[in-house]
């Protein structure tokens, strides 16, 4: 996960794994009593679960209800949202039911998110609304900032089922998140009893009396005392990530570079010595002329060794005849033999006496 300004706004994994492979922020131990827990590092996220499981697996959560009172508490929990992502769990589920059937489908699970506020975008959010609650607080009044990302987590899991061609014409499905939120105030977060128009409606159908009764009474009240703002965060999009995926690339990140470890290592293994270093040439440490070779051979003058071009001549091998009499002469200088009349050339291709 990249929790820098290029990285992903919301990182999303299943909670099964997550508890499998927790991220560098988490310690997975087991306490005296046997219970399995998650404590994290305060100083590198913000753990803001406010489900019950979750804060039994988190113990040192703060809670989805962030609670200030003065305006320095204010100011350093604004700098801290700012400067660590968040952490919280989430529920989602997926009813599904076809047509002219009387039975729903319901699919339920539990994410892990991380929501990135160096993102350009969240970070905005998060500022811009905040900087409400403290006008609201410098006037005196109370406040609460609500950060509500349930409809990005339905969104994406709608999205898993599309992308999987799993989406059905012919049923009914509906897509729904919870305990996706985070609240800021100095008060109290509203009651969704009487805020979220799918929970007054039910209200109104099972206790019609007593919502005429509360509903209006809260809501005037709420007015009155709290300055809401915030809500439904919207224009972000969420992004699977796996530890295990992460952890098995890393393995093989690091087999490969073992294994080009190997290979250097191999190929600089000490080769046996070549002729000339054995028998001490000059050319195997950058010499240009063979020295101390054995007498009566051809040796070349001003040569590389190995191209056969020979200089001075040794006696006896290979000598001109203009050298040494005896061997090869022309017929004018040995007696006993005919000697060619001027201007013919002998049978056996002697030269001309001049």
């Amino acid at each position: 996960m990249n929790f820098t300004r290029s990285g992903r706004p919301v990182y999303v994994t299943l909670l099964q794994e997550f508890k499998r492979c927790p991220p560098r922020f988490f310690n997975a131990t087991v306490t005296d009593r046997g219970n399995f827990i998650m404590p994290h590092d305060p100083a590198q996220i913000n753990v803001c679960d406010r489900t019950k499981e979750g804060k039994s697996l988190f113990p040192d959560t703060m809670g989805g209800v962030l609670v200030v009172h003065t305006e320095t508490e204010f100011q350093q929990l604004t700098a801290r949202l700012l400067e660590r992502p968040i952490f919280f769990t989430v529920s989602v589920e997926r009813h599904s039911k076809q047509m002219f059937s009387k039975v729903t489908h319901i699919t339920k699970g539990r994410l892990a998110v991380f929501v990135n506020t160096q993102h350009p975008h969240v970070h905005h959010l998060i500022q811009s609304r905040l900087a409400q609650g403290m006008d609201s607080l410098k006037r005196g009044k109370h406040f609460a900032v609500e950060f509500d990302f349930n409809n990005i987590f339905a969104s994406w899991m709608r999205g898993m089922y599309v992308s999987a061609d799993l989406q059905s014409s012919l049923a009914s499905i509906h897509y729904t998140a919870g305990s996706g939120k985070v609240t800021v105030t100095s008060y109290s977060e509203p009651n969704e009893c009487f805020t979220d128009p799918c929970s007054l409606v039910l209200m109104c159908m099972f206790c019609l009396p007593c919502c005429l009764l509360t509903c209006p009474c809260y809501r005037i009240h709420r007015a009155v005392t709290v300055d809401d703002s915030g809500g439904e965060v919207r224009g972000l999009v969420a992004s699977y990530y796996s530890p295990e995926a992460e952890l098995q690339g890393m393995q093989q990140v690091l087999a490969g570079v073992l294994q080009m470890l190997a290979q250097n290592n191999a190929a600089q293994v000490n080769a046996p010595p070549t002729y000339d270093a054995a028998t001490g040439s000059n050319l195997a440490y950058g010499g240009s002329q063979v020295v101390n070779r054995q007498p009566g051979y051809p040796q070349p003058v001003g040569q590389q060794v190995g191209y056969g071009q020979p200089g001075v001549q040794q006696p006896g091998y290979a000598v001109p005849m203009v050298q040494y009499p005896g061997h090869a002469q022309t017929v004018a200088q040995q007696p006993g033999y005919p000697q060619p009349v001027v201007g013919q050339q002998p049978g056996y291709a002697r030269p001309v006496v001049q």
